[in-house]
């Protein structure tokens, strides 16, 4: 009732006003900070009406890394209970939990998740704007504001806050390395790259940002970091054996009826809010699980090449787009689920700027990409998984195109949206060699 009577209404001004901005309806900086403070407010009594108690959360992650926590203290291995599928780099963070009774660890980190919800657009931002190539990246602080409430009300970010996961804390760990690399802090931004490996799949495709002669400090900080993370879960003689039950943990999770399987066999039928090439094929048509994977090692060299290619091969490409390529390639590397679509935000903030300021094509390509971001992070989980339960396994020729096009429509979008991005660019670069 809270929920109807508040987060949609509130939910849908923020994406109105938004859909004004994409048509260039002039909107007034007053009224646009009203949209705002009212979008925050509301966002506040729900945190705080709606999830009183926090160890009442419907937070099934947060509990399990507690009861991990716990066990790291006793002295036995975290990874004998169910759900831990982070690697030892973790331990140190999965200890505090433990350090905790239940009811002040879940109060402590569902309030962080729900901070860092309102903060990662605006940090983003900053770290973004602090490259010296970003001189004609800009957005006016109302639109940063409106980009803030539009992720914060997104269910990717409300199903992190409420099931207490870490995306966000790898999230940050992200831009705050990419923040150290732009300031020329080098063992900074390897410290927080370690941090990011808590979420490795999210934070490895951006070690392709660190690919100069400058970031080899970078790497070994992240070595140093990493090793001593891994260390501190004792006893040392037994960190083989803990990275081998990491992997087992990880093998039966993405197994056949595994919380993490991307086909109908998922017991839990958890598979609605996956992103990935695997997902994709599956749903497609592909049920050979060794044709599953061999297509989604393609898929990913084949992008990945080409992301690397932008990446490292062409200096003369704006930091923040280098960004941005990266950030459509972390959601589809490997395992992932909605709120791992939160780095978007990278690209997102980078398209509105050129919705704004663009022109012709490329500003209509930069609209696009960021509805389609929108799309991804606004997905509906539940109608998703009715349409799969409708549609899963469909014989007729209208069964099988939902099966294969909306029902993995975030792997699509993401996809869609990376090449609407390079062709956006590529465009826009041929203009102002033009121009020139």
């Amino acid at each position: 009732m809270i929920r109807s009577l508040l987060l949609y209404p509130a939910e849908l001004i923020a994406l109105f006003a938004f859909v004004l901005l994409m048509v260039r309806v002039r909107l007034r900086p007053p009224l646009l900070r009203i949209v705002v403070s009212y979008c925050i407010i509301i966002y506040i009594i729900l945190f705080f009406v709606e999830y009183p108690e926090a160890d009442q959360l419907p937070g099934a992650d947060l509990f399990v890394y507690w009861r991990a926590g716990g066990a790291w203290l006793r002295g036995e291995s975290p990874y004998r209970i169910k759900g831990i599928v982070y690697p030892p780099t973790a331990a140190p963070i999965i200890a505090l939990y433990g350090l905790m009774s239940l009811r002040i660890a879940g109060a402590v980190w569902i309030t962080f998740n729900a901070v860092a919800s309102l903060a990662l657009v605006p940090l983003t931002y900053l770290t973004l704007k602090s490259f010296k190539d970003s001189t004609d990246f800009r957005l006016p602080p109302e639109i940063v504001g409106l980009l803030t409430v539009l992720v914060s009300f997104s269910f990717a970010a409300r199903a992190a806050v409420v099931t207490g996961q870490w995306a966000f804390l790898a999230l940050l760990a992200v831009i705050g390395a990419l923040r150290a690399q732009a300031g020329g802090r080098p063992i900074w931004a390897g410290v927080c790259l370690a941090l990011g490996t808590i979420k490795a799949g999210v934070m490895l495709p951006f070690l392709l940002l660190f690919h100069r002669r400058r970031d080899f400090l970078t790497w070994v900080s992240l070595g140093t970091t990493a090793l001593v993370l891994c260390l501190a879960m004792p006893p040392v003689s037994e960190l083989p054996e803990r990275c081998r039950e990491c992997l087992d943990n990880i093998a039966a999770f993405a197994g056949p009826g595994g919380e993490n399987d991307y086909s109908y066999e998922n017991k839990n039928k958890s598979y609605a809010d996956m992103i990935g090439f695997d997902h994709l094929l599956y749903r497609i048509g592909l049920r050979d699980r060794s044709l599953v994977r061999i297509g989604q090692l393609v898929g990913l060299l084949l992008v990945g090449a080409w992301v690397a290619g932008q990446v490292i091969r062409r200096p003369e490409l704006p930091w923040v787009v280098k960004c941005s390529y990266v950030a459509f390639y972390s959601p589809v590397f490997l395992y992932h689920r909605c709120h791992d679509a939160l780095i978007l935000s990278i690209p997102l903030l980078y398209s509105t700027s050129r919705m704004r300021d663009g022109q012709g094509l490329v500003r209509a390509l930069h609209a696009l990409c960021a509805l389609l971001i929108l799309a991804v992070l606004y997905v509906r989980i539940k109608l998703l998984q009715q349409l799969t339960l409708q549609f899963g396994y469909a014989d007729d020729f209208r069964g099988r195109l939902i099966e294969a096009v909306i029902l993995p429509y975030c792997t699509w979008f993401v996809l869609i949206g990376l090449a609407c991005f390079a062709l956006a660019e590529s465009r826009r670069a041929r203009t102002v060699f033009e121009a020139r």
